[in-house]
């Protein structure tokens, strides 16, 4: 193989995945899910109790909307129709969030839920942000997957 298409493959390789991210990001590929937050996740230290399942969540995150998230925390909720929080990140530490930001935390969760993670669907993540002159938060969806081995921004 000739030393130029290497080159040009592993361009390929290495860029593919982050302008899939991207489009999905920007609501290019399904229009009615843009988000201004996107990442992958990895789930290690599994423990399952029988009712609940304890876990260690590493989240990785790009900012698209280049927004200042200091102080600003994920909420992990569930993946029913009305989600209930099942709880959330330490609160990030930076000024603004351009390039991947990987954030880790244990969580305690129901079972069912972990089933549900396992059979396709992907967890529900909200980063929140205050509203504007209000104590109140709004949330912004994450477009969020899931990485087998953790790779990249993960480590």
């Amino acid at each position: 193989m000739s030393r130029r298409l290497r080159h040009v493959l592993r361009s390929l390789c290495i860029c593919a995945p982050l302008l899939g991210l991207m489009q999905l990001a920007l609501g290019q590929t399904f229009p009615h899910t843009a988000r201004a937050f996107a990442g992958f996740y990895y789930l290690s230290d599994v423990i399952n109790e029988g009712d609940v399942v304890h876990l260690t969540m590493t989240l990785s995150l790009i900012n698209f909307a280049k927004r200042d998230v200091n102080g600003r925390s994920v909420a992990l909720l569930d993946t029913s129709p009305s989600p209930v929080l099942l709880g959330s990140f330490d609160a990030i530490k930076s000024p603004s969030l351009s390039q991947y930001l990987t954030i880790k935390k244990a969580f305690t969760i129901p079972a069912a839920e972990f089933a549900r993670w396992q059979t396709g669907h992907e967890p529900v993540m909200e980063f929140l942000v205050p509203a504007q002159g209000s104590p109140t938060f709004e949330a912004d969806g994450i477009q969020v997957h899931r990485v087998l081995e953790p790779a990249g921004p993960l480590n």
